[in-house]
């Protein structure tokens, strides 16, 4: 365990509270010099997401609360994060969605990393119905598919993309992230992806390792 990562999420959290423009880049700049952006992405701005989700749904919290966090936590997020790397040669064609859910924030972070290694994936959006990913995808001649929900029953929905592309007889790959794949690590495998993420940071191996004809068990 980093030492005085409790503290950065207690800060993170009350800023996000607050919606302190302010206290939030303070405790991202101070974590950081301590640790990696992706550390404190994983360790401090998704489990206080986590929280603000929890305390929403005991009803300590307002709609308005998750909102406007979400919002800071993206202005923070694309201000820590690297820039776009070199283009790679013969990058896989992929494309990043967030499926029938609102919550996009986890989709930024994924192109932001995916960018950052050099890939060029397409930006689907959010609220998307798994019939328009799978039509876009097809149009596209996506290689892969990365999904990233925050919702159960969003993630219940790619089922329905697994069972559209099958259909079609299409090959494409499905990469699958976010809460509901961490709380249930078979979840991935149920839904019918090709391979599951424990963080946005895992984008870039499950990409080489798929592109490369790898296996993920």
């Amino acid at each position: 365990m980093i030492a005085g990562l409790s503290g950065f999420r207690q800060s993170f959290f009350e800023a996000l509270i607050k919606i302190d423009h302010f206290m939030a880049a303070e405790t991202a700049e101070k974590a950081c010099r301590k640790i990696q952006p992706m550390a404190f992405i994983d360790n401090v701005v998704t489990p206080v997401l986590t929280k603000l989700g929890n305390d929403w749904e005991r009803g300590n919290l307002s709609l308005t609360h998750i909102y406007l966090g979400g919002l800071l936590c993206e202005e923070i997020i694309e201000s820590i994060l690297p820039p776009e790397g070199t283009p790679r040669a013969n990058s896989p064609r992929m494309a990043v969605v967030t499926l029938m859910d609102s919550h996009p924030l986890g989709k930024k972070i994924v192109l932001s990393v995916l960018r950052s290694a050099g890939y060029r994936p397409l930006d689907y959006g959010h609220s998307i119905p798994p019939e328009e990913v799978v039509e876009r995808a097809l149009t596209d001649r996506l290689e892969m598919i990365l999904i990233s929900v925050l919702m159960y029953p969003s993630a219940i929905h790619i089922q329905r993309v697994r069972e559209l592309l099958r259909k079609m007889n299409a090959s494409i790959k499905i990469i699958v992230g976010g809460a509901p794949f961490n709380f249930d690590t078979h979840l991935w495998k149920k839904v019918g992806a090709d391979a599951m993420g424990s963080s946005a940071g895992d984008a870039i191996s499950l990409v080489e390792n798929i592109h490369q004809g790898k296996k993920y068990l």
